[in-house]
């Protein structure tokens, strides 16, 4: 009895770079019980894939084939014409069934699907990856882009959804200082982090972070160049009504909170007023008729305010012309300028400063946050500035490793190439010799003539 045993799993090779592969180089040997190769020469074969691994019905087959046999080895291209291609996602585990000489071979062939997937030239859309990675890098996945010019990326994330997300991350660990996405940049014109959406409609995000880390950032933005227009989060918009950076609870900065406006000696940048409490103001101005002057507040401006007796808004008012004595009755809605030695008709400019709803008790809270900001404390800076040296020499030790890591895989290509080729000229050697066979099969026998037989003696 005879049987096969394989000696190669696979080698997969893409039709073209950025499809999944559909053709499979297969190897196998062939012996008979003992262990001995079969004879040389052209067998009946058959190769099927199933979903299973047994039983169910075949999701590709190659249908009958004549296959040449050297040594006992073989060596197929399956899905190669005039077969059918193997138009299979690959997203799932399979089996290969072969049939050799009419005898079906068993067990089936796993074709493992993450490795298949590993050895195409890119992963199969909708591919996971998951595992508890607790050695350098600490990446369950890693991109690297080792080129030293050139505007790259080391992953590029994009979406067209109008709702969805070009790259997100979470940090879902509730303790630990945590990043749901973190960058970093030692170009004096590079961005740490840098996210587009191009999509005009809907809730979209250029970079959406998120953690749940009592000590966590959802977005951390570092530029540690020391010159250069350098920017550590960098948001833009190009909606009339959007916000290139938009923030959902407080915000808090040790710098100085600037717009920048356009004027003769280019951008110039104003500042904000700042105070010890938490105030909204608005402003107007009135006319005073027989003395009095009565001014109703906006009613939208009143839903953001508290005015009270324990909250009493101020207003503080700027004259138009000569008013006497004059003095102001206020209530929770309004007010009246009362001056009755004015002229009819004189105008006056208004301020009315009031607490902001919900936050009438704030006053020179203290701000944790920053107790560790060198900004704030340069002391602090000398302690951060190593720390920066330091991670920049592990970024650039890393870079190192990545450069070796790059080098290693390139030669590892250059020995997966010249294993390809060896196993095409294998290939095209077997097809040589099966071409070989069937053209001695062929050929008309050939045999000596006999000779004449002797004549008797009298």
């Amino acid at each position: 009895m005879k049987g096969w045993g394989w000696v190669l799993v696979m080698v997969v090779s893409s039709l073209v770079s950025a499809e999944i592969p559909q053709m499979i180089s297969y190897q196998g040997k062939v012996t008979d019980a003992s262990g001995t190769p079969v004879a040389d020469g052209n067998y009946p074969m058959r190769f099927r894939i199933y979903d299973a691994a047994t039983g169910g019905t075949p999701l590709w087959d190659s249908g009958d084939r004549t296959v040449a046999v050297s040594g006992g080895v073989f060596s197929v291209l399956l899905g190669q014409s005039p077969q059918p291609a193997i138009g299979l996602a690959f997203d799932a585990d399979y089996w290969l069934e072969v049939t050799f000489n009419g005898v079906v071979q068993s067990p089936r062939q796993r074709l493992a699907s993450v490795g298949y997937a590993y050895m195409a030239s890119g992963l199969v859309p909708g591919t996971e990856v998951s595992g508890s990675v607790t050695s350098s890098p600490y990446a369950a996945i890693k991109a690297a882009n080792t080129a030293t010019t050139g505007v790259t990326y080391g992953i590029w994330g994009e979406s067209s959804s109008t709702s969805g997300r070009g790259v997100c991350g979470v940090a879902s660990a509730t303790t630990g200082t945590t990043y749901g996405v973190y960058g970093g940049s030692s170009s004096t014109s590079g961005r740490g982090v840098y996210g587009w959406a191009s999509a005009t409609t809907g809730t979209t995000y250029g970079v959406y972070g998120g953690s749940s880390s009592t000590s966590g950032r959802g977005v951390y933005g570092s530029a540690s160049a020391t010159s250069g227009v350098a920017v550590g989060v960098y948001g833009r918009t190009s909606s009339t009504t959007g916000f290139g950076v938009y923030y959902s609870g407080g915000l808090a900065g040790t710098g100085t909170k600037s717009c920048v406006v356009k004027t003769s000696k280019g951008p110039t940048l104003m500042y904000c007023q700042e105070s010890p409490e938490n105030w909204f103001e608005d402003f107007g101005e009135g006319t005073l008729v027989n003395g009095r002057a009565h001014i109703e507040l906006d009613p939208l401006f009143l839903e953001t305010v508290t005015i009270d007796e324990a909250n009493p808004m101020k207003v503080f008012v700027t004259p138009g012309g000569r008013l006497g004595a004059w003095w102001v009755e206020k209530a929770t809605t309004s007010f009246d300028l009362v001056a009755p030695e004015a002229l009819d008709g004189t105008r006056f400019d208004y301020r009315v400063v009031a607490k902001r709803k919900g936050y009438e008790t704030k006053r020179l809270d203290h701000c944790k946050a920053a107790e560790t900001d060198s900004y704030l404390y340069p002391e602090l800076r000398e302690k951060e500035l190593k720390e920066l040296e330091e991670e920049r020499a592990r970024l650039e030790k890393e870079r190192a490793r990545m450069e070796e890591e790059h080098q290693r895989m390139e030669r590892e290509r250059l020995l997966r190439d010249e294993e390809h080729a060896r196993h095409e000229a294998e290939r095209a050697r077997m097809d040589e010799e099966r071409a070989r066979l069937r053209a001695e099969a062929e050929s008309p026998e050939t045999f000596p003539a006999h000779p004449a037989a002797p004549e008797p003696r009298e």
